[in-house]
């Protein structure tokens, strides 16, 4: 029988679906800014797993209209299940020629595998730290200097912050009619604190990298795109035509010049053992 964690009581529950027969089940995209680890892996084989229970099972799926395999979508389909075979779970050794098999030239034992894995880890961690750190400077540079800004940067920042959600949701599931339902009224007004606080702090920071000399070149917004036309498999200039077509150019430029100013915000407010431990935060 399959539990799950009732968040409600706060204990592992018998599951019984809302509608007898009937299970809806979604699976949430990941968001990766950084190194990929087994936790992006763990939410699709859990999934993968659970979906394959329930159709053992003998529930109906029906699959969404936006399904990716077009000869399933919108359909209900149901599966019946014949055990053919029980096989016994192998893993293999942890050593040397296991870890040659992996494929990667430069990993060719298990202590350099673990040095590898350790690197990341700590990679991971020290950005993290530097995130919060950097998170809670803007905080407190808003909250020094609270100078007024122009209404439409802040309805502009509302929006940005809107679209970003939204397609974060759109990713992991949600149906045009669910948009239809939103309060978008109510979705701005939560957002605008938020997008006034990153105004504010966009504001100051261009002021410290114009008193302090910070600038970004050309070849520096050429380099930016072409990392970035990378990561979305664009070529580099495919990204700055669709970029120059938005007007979305400058906001490149701008964003690189208030990264560049934090980081050197960042710098002088985190002692040099601080910053490589990924230790206290600044005070």
């Amino acid at each position: 029988m399959l539990h799950i964690y009732n968040s409600f009581t706060r204990r592992k529950d018998p599951f019984t679906p809302i509608t007898p027969g009937r299970v809806r089940l979604y699976v949430c995209g990941m968001t990766v800014y950084d190194f990929c680890h087994l936790g992006h892996a763990r939410v699709m084989v859990v999934f993968d797993m659970v979906a394959r229970y329930l159709r053992a099972r003998g529930f109906d799926v029906t699959y969404e209209e936006d399904f990716a395999d077009k000869r399933l979508a919108g359909k209900t389909m149901h599966y019946d299940v014949e055990i053919k075979g029980i096989k016994n779970k192998s893993v293999p050794e942890c050593n040397d020629e296991w870890v040659k098999e992996l494929g990667q030239a430069e990993l060719n034992t298990v202590d350099e595998l673990r040095a590898r894995i350790r690197e990341g880890m700590e990679h991971e961690k020290k950005h993290n730290a530097e995130h919060q750190v950097k998170e809670e400077l803007l905080r407190q540079l808003a909250e020094r200097f609270p100078i007024d800004v122009p209404t439409v940067l802040v309805e502009n920042g509302i929006n940005r912050r809107l679209e970003r959600g939204l397609r974060s949701l759109m990713g992991q599931g949600l149906r045009a009619e669910d948009l239809k339902r939103m309060d978008f009224s109510k979705l701005r007004d939560a957002q605008r604190e938020g997008a006034l606080r990153d105004v504010r702090a966009n504001l100051l920071l261009e002021k410290i990298a114009e008193q302090e000399g910070i600038a970004v070149s050309e070849e520096d917004v050429d380099k930016e795109i072409a990392s970035a036309a990378a990561a979305s498999q664009q070529t580099p200039a495919a990204l700055r035509k669709q970029l120059e077509e938005n007007n979305g150019l400058e906001g490149v430029r701008s964003q690189m010049l208030c990264d560049r100013a934090l980081d050197w915000l960042f710098r002088r407010s985190v002692p040099a053992e601080t910053e490589q431990t990924g230790g206290e935060q600044a005070g």
